[in-house]
């Protein structure tokens, strides 16, 4: 913020909930998606979800596995980001 680097605990959290965690198949491949919401505004909101597909393309997923972005929006403002990862 400002140039400076600033910890996501100082103005966020992360918080996990149980949910029906289904899992697709389409075209020969499994979609799991995950969706999140994004308090701020939407164009940082795409850039950190745009950073972290590519850091989870990168870095964290094994091979045969891949992170996309798509936008859904429950109304009002710019679409909320979601990532599907398979």
């Amino acid at each position: 913020m400002n140039g400076q680097n600033a910890r996501f605990s100082e103005f966020g959290d992360i918080a996990k909930r149980r949910t029906g965690n289904d899992i697709y198949k389409d075209n020969q491949q499994y979609r799991l998606i995950v969706a999140y919401d994004f308090v701020g505004p939407y164009e940082l909101a795409e850039k950190t979800t745009r950073t972290e597909v590519e850091r989870l393309n990168e870095e964290v997923l094994p091979i045969g596995f891949k992170a996309e972005t798509d936008s859904y929006n429950w109304g009002g403002g710019g679409p909320a980001p979601i990532a599907s990862i398979g």
